[in-house]
């Protein structure tokens, strides 16, 4: 790089939850208030920005990084994997989300069916009880 010549960088969340500086821009945009992560053109959070939306906004480089860094995905942007989430993990082999759907914490929290217990190959990181 030659003097006077800057590169954009963006800070994007990491798995981890940590900021990370990336010469890349993020392919998801979240809210880390709701714990909810959508694409860059979602009409809802887009809509939102004017409502002081802006001030809890984060970024991710991966649809992966959000779901470790305890984000589900938005219900009317990313259609399939929100249905995927809100379905909760019963029946299913591997289940990506740490944040359950309400329902499902509520059903655990209250002992009407065993919890489920996340395996170690899909669960991270102790983001909620």
């Amino acid at each position: 790089m030659g003097k006077g010549v800057s590169v954009k960088t963006y800070k994007l969340l990491a798995a981890d939850g940590a900021t990370v500086t990336s010469r890349t821009p993020g392919t998801l945009g979240g809210n880390s208030k709701a714990g909810i992560c959508g694409r860059l053109d979602c009409y809802a959070a887009n809509g939102a920005l004017s409502k002081g939306y802006a001030k809890h906004r984060a970024f991710f480089a991966s649809e992966q990084d959000a779901i470790q860094a305890c984000y589900r995905t938005c219900g009317r942007c990313m259609t399939s994997q929100y249905k995927d989430w809100k379905s909760g993990p019963e029946g299913k082999e591997s289940y990506l989300w740490k944040q359950l759907p309400k329902w499902q914490s509520i059903i655990n929290r209250l002992g009407l069916f065993p919890a489920w217990r996340p395996s170690t190959e899909n669960w991270f990181c102790d983001c909620y009880p």
